[in-house]
């Protein structure tokens, strides 16, 4: 029997080995130009990005992305990056560093959404980390709290494994900020913290159903997860999203963020009481935008996630 796609995420949901021994690029591209066309290096409005090297108690390591947060004090990441499905620390240490900065952190301190319990359809895949000190010289960005975001176009961001629509993305490239853009465009009701969006290949009816932003149009992959989905509204970047998962629907298939799969992020805003209670004064103080502002960033409705068998779950 056809289940919804919460019901799926929650019996389905497999979470895939973060990247280990692989500190070597990230988002799924259009084509080899779009790739080549994404580099954030160099980029100021992604100085704020950074790549996670999580330490296990074990002696291995894994690969997360991240974001920083204004002030300067806290990163935003997935909490499947830092933490067991019970809360539990499972590292001995993160490190922390920037593609535009030689600025770097050791982070031993961290919290989770409460929401968090391994299920990624509820949410609650948030982590904060508290930097042992502030960055300086790096500006960290405002969480998007104003409204949910569900229509807008976003800039996708991460350092994982990167790749082409075609074939998806391709083992050990981990390690190279990368970006491009994104649809907010599917919802879920049974699953309003979570941000759904499709991989439409530009230009091709057949996978094109919702619309592509652009050739610019990416999907996250294997180490991209925690990274940041970012909004500028009135010449200020917002963090609005964070990555978590991705799927995809058909029968018998794998996620490997191929054209025509979909990509999971956790809402900024339906998170936004958790965040500001656990950020103190001043990082807690969260920017909120104006009504008009938040209504004019829709780019088109949404539209409701169809009620189709998921076969496979990947974590990003």
């Amino acid at each position: 029997m056809k289940k919804t796609l919460s019901c799926r995420l929650a019996a389905l949901l497999f979470l895939a080995a973060l990247l280990v021994g692989r500190p070597a690029t990230a988002i799924v591209y259009q084509d080899a130009a779009a790739q080549a066309a994404g580099l954030g290096t160099g980029q100021s409005f992604l100085d704020g990005e950074a790549m996670l090297i999580t330490h296990f108690t074990n002696g291995a390591y894994g690969g997360c992305s991240g974001t920083l947060l204004l002030g300067g004090s806290f990163l935003l990441t997935a909490a499947h990056c830092v933490s067991g499905a019970d809360g539990t620390w499972r590292t001995s240490f993160v490190d922390v560093t920037f593609a535009n900065s030689s600025q770097w952190a050791r982070v031993t301190d961290y919290t989770v959404s409460p929401l968090w319990s391994g299920d990624l359809a509820n949410g609650g895949d948030l982590a904060l980390l508290r930097l042992p000190a502030p960055i300086t010289g790096i500006a960290g960005y405002s969480l998007y709290t104003a409204a949910p975001a569900f229509g807008a176009a976003v800039t996708i961001t991460g350092y994982g494994d990167t790749g082409l629509g075609d074939t998806g993305y391709q083992g050990s490239t981990f390690g190279t900020l990368r970006y491009g853009r994104n649809i907010y465009d599917l919802y879920d009701p049974a699953a309003p913290a979570i941000y759904i969006y499709d991989f439409d290949r530009y230009g091709f009816a057949g996978l094109n159903g919702n619309g592509a932003v652009g050739p610019d149009e990416v999907m996250i992959a294997p180490g991209d997860s925690g990274g940041g989905a970012l909004l500028t509204v009135g010449g200020i970047t917002y963090l609005v999203g964070v990555h978590s998962f991705i799927f995809c629907l058909s029968t018998g298939c794998t996620p490997n963020s191929s054209f025509g799969q979909f990509g999971g992020d956790v809402s900024v805003f339906a998170n936004r009481d958790w965040l500001l209670a656990a950020m103190p004064e001043p990082a807690g103080a969260l920017l909120l935008l104006p009504a008009l502002a938040a209504m004019a960033l829709r780019r088109r409705p949404p539209r409701g996630f169809p009620s189709a068998a998921v076969a496979a779950i990947g974590r990003a």
